[in-house]
């Protein structure tokens, strides 16, 4: 009896891998003889779904048999490419999951060619391109702002969609998040802190602004304390201002005033009133915690800077504060 699938994987076992393949495809083949002619194209898509994201946990384990993988699937599939409409057939999230395999078993994303983009100027399908592209693009700009690399896949939308809905709800997107690329000046915002002050971005002109974005209800979670910590772990107070900006409705005003008096130092707590404020429309604050980092002449460095505790942070934030011996020896 031949193996299956996940048995092959653990093995390491290229023979295996074949084998199993091709005793699944036959099974499958079998179960199709029996089934209305409309219902086999559907099948066969689902099956050739499940094998290429057997084939990618595979290559993770051998990727040097790489172009014996694409032997078996070619020999199983021939001719099949993301051009084929049968994708159509597929549920959205097994769509993307799908075309996700297929770019890494062809290793397709390569050249700075990204794997939107190989799929704009490859899939004649206007459903699958959508299908793919809109939810990564929603997606990256949620994450990671307007830079280069969605700036670049955008205009292969431009270039490539021929529905105009897709193409007006990537300009929406462009500008909505191109306000807050990097050089740009910062939207300014008039926040109270907790002693009821108005604080604004611009009275801090000359200094560099870090500004970590949470929720009312976080005042014990972790990403609040590395940030607080902030200050005492580097040598920067001189030259920067942290402000911690809490997102409530204005009924959760004073419950965080007596909250975060306990944390008095040298973090400034600032309360953003969601209904009010135009702070979470002009930043594009759509997830939590999000960390900004302004500039000293106002613009913005990054709208979607990298949380403090990760390993590369420090790198691009500052120096350290030395160690004394105590510390080195706990």
């Amino acid at each position: 009896m031949a193996k299956n699938y996940q048995q092959v994987i653990d093995a390491n076992d290229i023979a295996g891998f074949e084998e199993a393949l091709s005793a699944a495809h036959a099974q499958t083949e079998k179960l199709m003889n029996t089934l209305p002619k409309n219902d086999t194209r559907g099948m066969r898509i689902r099956e050739i779904k499940e094998v290429f994201a057997y084939a990618c946990d595979f290559l993770r384990k051998r990727s040097a048999e790489r172009t014996v993988v694409h032997g078996v699937l070619e020999r199983l599939y021939p001719g099949f490419d993301l051009d084929s409409p049968d994708l159509e057939l597929l549920p959205q999230e097994m769509l993307v999951e799908l075309i996700d395999d297929y770019l890494e078993v062809y290793n397709v994303v390569r050249m700075n060619l990204s794997g939107c983009s190989y799929v704009l100027f490859n899939v004649k399908s206007e459903k699958i391109r959508n299908a793919y592209v809109l939810p990564f693009l929603r997606r990256t700009f949620e994450q990671e702002g307007f830079g280069k690399k969605v700036a670049e896949i955008c205009e292969n939308v431009r270039w490539c969609s021929k529905t105009p809905e897709t193409v007006k709800e990537v300009e929406a997107l462009v500008e909505q998040y191109r306000p807050l690329q990097a050089g740009a000046a910062a939207p300014e915002f008039v926040l109270e802190n907790r002693k009821g002050e108005s604080v604004k971005l611009s009275g801090f002109k000359g200094k560099h602004v870090f500004i970590g974005v949470f929720s009312v209800g976080m005042d014990e979670n972790e990403a609040i304390s590395r940030f607080m910590d902030l200050p005492d772990e580097y040598n920067n107070t001189d030259r920067f201002v942290y402000l911690c900006v809490c997102l409530g409705k204005a009924d959760a005003r004073e419950a965080w005033r007596k909250q975060v008096d306990e944390k008095a130092g040298k973090v400034d707590f600032l309360f953003c009133d969601v209904e009010r404020c135009s702070f979470v429309r002009d930043y594009c604050i759509s997830r939590l915690p999000r960390y900004v980092f302004v500039n000293k002449d106002g613009s913005v460095r990054n709208a979607w800077y990298i949380a403090p505790g990760m390993p590369e942070f420090s790198y691009q934030f500052g120096d350290k504060k030395t160690l004394n011996l105590l510390d080195m020896l706990k």
